[in-house]
C-alpha cells in the first residue's frame, strides 16, 4: 500500500505546479479575436484549434476587445458607436456605455475597474467608472487613437495618425508626454511584456518594434511579413498575436520572436484587435477547483490516517 504523501511542502509543490499549468495555458486560456467585417468575436486556444465564435446581432464592426475581472467580454462597436457587455460564453448583456463614443476601438481597463476607450472619430479617450457612467475625457495631442495600454499608472495610447506616436496620459488624464520615433510606421496595436518593454505593431510596414516605457528605442523584434498589423496581445506564456487585416490571420511569435504560425478562422474576414483571456473558460474553472478540492480532500484524509497510525504505536 502507498503511503499517503502529507507533508505541507509537497502540498506546496503541488499548488506550484497547479499554477504554472494555468500560466501556461493548460487549464483553457483563450485568445479571442475581432473581426470586424463579418461582426464576429472569434475563439482560439493557444495552440490555434479554433473554439467557436461570439456571434450576435449587436456586434456591429467589432473591433478593441477588453475582459473585466470576473471575465466579461467589452467589445468596441465602432459601427454602433457603443460598448457591448458580453458573458464569458457569450451572452449579451446589453450595451455598458454610448455616451461620448466616437467610432470606438482600443479598450483597456485599470486596476480599479475603470475602464478607457480610444474614439477614433473624435481623436478623444474616454474614461468609465466599472458602472458604465463617462468619467472624464483625454484629447491632448491625439490623432486617430487605436491601440490602448497600462502601465505603472500611465496610460499608452497609439496616434496611428500623422505618422505615428505614443502619446502618455495619466490616469487622471494629464498629459505625460510621447514617445516619438522614426521607427514608428503607422502604429496600432500596443502591449507591454513581462520584460517591461512596450511592444508596438506598425501597419505600415508589418514590423514590431520594443521601446522602454521613457520611449528608448529597444530594437526590433519581428518582421512579421503580415502587411498591414492591427492590435497586438501576450498569452500567458508571453507569446506574442498580432492580427493582419491584409492576411486576414493573426500571427503568432514566441517571445524570442520566432515564427510560431497563424491563428485563421474560415470565413471571417478584417481581423483588428486581439486579447488573451487571463481567465479560463467557465467549465474549466470548475474542473480546475474540483481537481483542487479533490487534492485537499486527500491530502487530509492521509493526514488523518498517519495520526491514527501514530496514536495505535503509542
Amino acid at each position: 500500500m502507498i503511503k499517503p504523501i502529507v507533508g505541507f511542502h509537497r502540498l506546496f509543490l503541488l499548488w506550484v505546479a497547479a499554477s504554472v499549468g494555468l500560466a501556461s495555458g493548460v487549464f483553457g486560456q483563450t485568445i479571442l479575436v475581432s473581426y470586424s467585417n463579418n461582426g464576429v468575436i472569434q475563439k482560439f486556444s493557444p495552440a490555434g484549434t479554433d473554439l467557436g465564435s461570439f456571434t450576435s446581432t449587436v456586434l456591429y464592426n467589432p473591433t478593441g476587445i477588453a475582459f473585466d475581472s470576473s471575465g466579461n467580454v467589452y467589445v468596441a462597436n465602432s459601427g454602433a458607436n457603443s460598448i457591448q457587455k458580453l458573458s464569458p460564453t457569450g451572452a449579451d448583456l446589453g450595451i455598458f456605455a454610448s455616451t461620448g463614443m466616437n467610432q470606438p476601438h482600443g479598450l483597456v481597463f485599470d486596476s480599479s475597474g475603470n475602464l478607457y476607450v480610444a474614439n477614433a472619430g473624435s481623436n478623444t479617450i474616454a474614461k468609465f467608472s466599472s458602472g458604465g457612467g463617462l468619467d472624464a475625457t483625454f484629447s491632448t495631442g491625439l490623432s486617430s487613437p487605436y491601440g490602448l495600454a497600462i502601465n505603472a499608472g500611465v496610460l499608452f495610447a497609439v496616434n496611428s495618425g500623422g505618422g505615428g506616436s505614443i502619446q502618455k496620459f495619466s490616469l487622471a488624464g494629464a498629459d505625460a508626454g510621447s514617445i516619438t520615433s522614426a521607427f514608428l510606421n503607422g502604429p496600432t496595436g500596443l502591449a507591454f511584456g513581462n520584460d517591461g518593454n512596450l511592444y508596438v505593431a506598425n501597419s505600415g510596414n508589418g514590423f514590431i518594434h520594443k521601446f522602454s516605457p521613457s520611449g528608448t528605442y529597444v530594437g526590433q523584434f519581428a518582421e512579421t511579413g503580415l502587411g498591414s498589423l492591427g492590435g497586438i496581445s501576450f498569452d500567458m506564456a508571453q507569446n506574442i498575436y498580432v492580427t493582419s487585416d491584409t492576411n486576414d490571420s493573426t500571427g503568432k511569435y514566441s517571445f524570442a520572436g520566432a515564427n510560431l504560425g497563424q491563428l485563421t478562422s474560415a470565413g471571417n474576414a478584417g481581423p483588428r484587435f486581439v486579447v488573451n483571456s487571463a481567465i479560463p473558460e467557465p467549465g474549466t474553472t470548475a474542473a480546475i477547483f474540483g481537481g483542487l478540492a479533490a487534492i485537499f480532500a486527500f491530502f487530509y484524509r492521509g493526514r488523518r490516517i498517519s495520526k491514527r497510525r501514530l496514536r495505535a504505536k503509542i
